[in-house]
């Protein structure tokens, strides 16, 4: 984890020093734009490339929203046990929301 980290933390000090003018909803509808690459993509390498441009908008986002990429990966296994003990429903659209 922690070389997840340096190289998170590596990524977002190029993006505060490039990306001078960007906030965190641009980098939401920058994330937007990378969806639709994930989609158009044809080969596995071409789909991993865009999914990993999606986790960067989102860390970048989130940075840029005052959440730090430490307070995400530390958060991350407390989300997933919060999802494991929800009770979940499929949606007419093929997704799935948890029963409130």
């Amino acid at each position: 984890m922690n070389d997840f980290l340096l190289e998170v933390k590596r990524f977002l000090k190029f993006s505060e020093k490039t990306f001078v003018l960007a906030t965190a909803q641009s980098s939401l509808e920058k994330l937007k734009d990378e969806i639709k690459e994930v989609e158009k993509a044809g080969t596995s390498f071409e789909k991993r490339e865009e999914y990993i441009d999606c986790i960067m908008c989102l860390f970048d986002a989130a940075k840029r929203d005052g959440i730090h990429p430490e307070f995400i990966i530390k958060g991350f296994t407390h989300k997933i046990d919060k999802n494991i003990a929800r009770t979940w429903k499929a949606n007419l659209d093929g997704t799935y929301s948890h029963v409130k």
